[in-house]
């Protein structure tokens, strides 16, 4: 990688099949008044990008953003793109963490979280979710985050605790 010569790579993919019960389509579909073919999940590739002293919370981070990616999808709407990277910033360069642009996002982490009791801590989780939200929300609900910020963070606060 061109961004840190560091980073420890750890690609999977969240596949629509897997996971997926007929019933949470079928009770999405009625919800919407949309058709099954439209409210189906698409498979998603996702790449994690991390420092190699934070690369035994990479799985964390996976986790977290198929949760994102079905969850939100069933929520909101399937997730339009068919990758998703997630980069878990340096030390040091936490100023970066937890932004979010389309099929890219930035997390935060703590090689402190490697170990318990603080390994319980969901930080990495809490902010790999919450910032899968914003894209998909401008997407499809077409906020402007700039001049109504608190809508966007109110929603996704919520959806993310959710």
């Amino acid at each position: 990688m061109d961004a840190s010569p560091r980073f420890v790579e750890v690609k999977s993919t969240f596949l629509r099949r897997e996971g997926r019960h007929p019933q949470e389509y079928a009770e999405t579909a009625k919800l919407l008044g949309r058709s099954l073919d439209e409210v189906r999940l698409s498979d998603v590739e996702v790449t994690v990008l991390l420092q190699p002293d934070r690369a035994v919370q990479a799985d964390r981070h996976v986790k977290a953003a198929k949760a994102a990616i079905k969850w939100f999808g069933l929520w909101y709407g399937r997730y339009p793109y068919p990758t998703l990277t997630v980069v878990d910033p340096a030390f040091g360069a936490g100023g970066s963490g937890g932004m979010e642009y389309p099929t890219f996002i930035t997390a935060g982490s703590s090689r402190l979280l490697n170990r318990w009791p603080l390994d319980r801590v969901l930080l990495p989780e809490e902010v790999t979710v919450h910032e899968f939200r914003p894209p998909v929300l401008a997407e499809h609900g077409g906020t402007n985050e700039f001049e109504e910020s608190w809508l966007d963070e109110g929603f996704n606060t919520h959806s993310t605790g959710r």
